[in-house]
């Protein structure tokens, strides 16, 4: 008896303990306590019973907000931008830029055109100039190329003497077996030249063709050019033997009035420039910007090895001496002696070595000349001529100018192989050719 009461006692608070459960729980559920359940982590979706999720509505008093990284596309209004518009080439400069919102661009842009412009209207003035010799017994050639100036539409031409060189004999005449060969722009055949004539002392050459029906396009030389140190300058001539394609450079003036010796020995004023001109540019023209002639490149210039810059010869000569050649086949009535001295700078150098006298350092003498004939040698030193001191290739230059042919004169010259001084006496010459 009293074990079942002890069993209905115990059961009795098992239900009581299950039912207090409940109730705690159900209590939870509601708030009662002012407990909560647990808030899900963000973005998770809170796992509940099937019973839970229809008795119990989700609370909306106080949701719980959800941060983003980036703002939801859909949810945010989407701005409309209108596509930029493409700029439409230039017409007028074939597709180029506008340069008016780059004046640099613009500036260089019309340089070139500029530069292109000058090109095409002077390069059919400047020739392409071939000379060809046969070598007797041989079935060989030797070649000299070169470039010329167009001086008149009946075809005469000027050029670089040296050019010539290969095909003419000591009198300046031109070999039997030489040919010269003339190419002019825009003129499929080439022409067969003539020596008109040339100038030693120069270094200038005129050549002539028979244009037949073509129409030659002369240069036009500036009247008495304005010449200033850094003025931009363009050299016109054909490379090598590409006949089809002309040759263009630019530089600038860096020397006006510049001396420079010719080939026996006189002194010229001549331009200079550091506008590259190649062996076979030589004899074409010096432009200005305007297209205008203000000389003719490299004629007859001795250069030392160390010179890279090119030398012109001013326009007023190059007409000048190019008319009397057209007129008369030759130059004359100047006075000629026929000797090549060293430049100031290097003589300088040799008298700070070997304590030399003052006076004018031979470096050749020309062969049946009047200093030849004189004894005058290499490596002497002339210190006198007529009793007057010399020191510059100018003082022996005008000498020469101020005395015609035929004058006795009498040359001081220190000798360096034996130490002494010498009286030498011989006649000025009259230079032709």
């Amino acid at each position: 008896m009293n074990t079942k009461r002890i069993v209905g006692l115990a059961a009795l608070c098992l239900i009581c303990a299950v039912a207090a459960s409940a109730l705690t729980l159900w209590a939870m559920t509601r708030g009662l306590f002012g407990i909560y359940p647990p808030t899900p982590e963000t973005g998770a979706t809170p796992q509940t019973s099937p019973q839970d999720s229809t008795a119990t509505p989700t609370p909306t008093k106080k949701p719980t907000p959800t941060p983003t990284k980036a703002p939801s596309v859909t949810s945010q209004p989407t701005i409309s931008v209108p596509p930029t518009p493409t700029p439409k080439p230039n017409e007028a400069t074939n597709g180029d830029p506008e340069p008016k919102d780059h004046p640099e661009d613009s500036m260089i842009l019309s340089t070139e055109r500029l530069i292109e412009k000058l090109y095409e209207e002077v390069s059919p003035s400047v020739v392409s100039i071939e000379v060809e010799v046969e070598e007797f017994g041989k079935s060989q050639f030797r070649t000299n190329q070169g470039s010329g100036l167009i001086l008149r539409e009946t075809g005469e031409i000027a050029t670089n003497a040296a050019i010539l060189s290969i095909a003419t004999d000591k009198n300046g005449n031109l070999l039997a077996n030489a040919i010269v060969r003339v190419k002019v722009k825009d003129i499929d055949r080439p022409f067969a030249a003539a020596l008109i004539g040339h100038d030693v002392l120069s270094g200038l050459a005129v050549i002539k063709i028979d244009p037949a029906d073509h129409k030659l396009k002369p240069g036009v030389f500036a009247q008495a050019p304005d010449v200033r140190i850094g003025q931009v300058v363009m050299a016109v001539g054909y490379p090598d033997i590409l006949y089809e394609s002309g040759g263009l450079s630019s530089g600038l003036i860096t020397g006006i009035n510049r001396t420079v010796l010719l080939e026996d020995g006189l002194a010229v004023q001549m331009l200079q420039t550091n506008a590259p001109v190649s062996l076979n540019c030589s004899g074409g023209p010096l432009l200005n910007l305007k297209g205008e002639v203000l000389g003719l490149t490299n004629c007859a210039v001795i250069r030392e090895a160390i010179d890279s810059l090119s030398y012109v010869l001013p326009s007023a000569v190059v007409q000048t001496v190019s008319v009397e050649l057209i007129d008369n086949g030759q130059t004359s009535g100047r006075s000629w002696l026929g000797v090549s001295v060293l430049s100031e700078a290097s003589f300088l150098e040799l008298q700070k070595l070997y304590g030399l006298p003052d006076g004018l350092y031979v470096s050749h003498v020309i062969s049946d000349s009047p200093a030849y004939t004189a004894d005058l040698r290499k490596n002497d030193i002339i210190t006198r001529l007529n009793g007057i001191d010399v020191g510059t290739s100018l003082d022996i230059s005008r000498f020469l100018q101020i005395n015609p042919p035929g004058t006795l004169v009498e040359i001081r010259v220190y000798r360096r192989t034996d130490g002494r001084y010498y009286n030498l006496k011989t006649y000025l010459q009259e230079k032709i050719g």
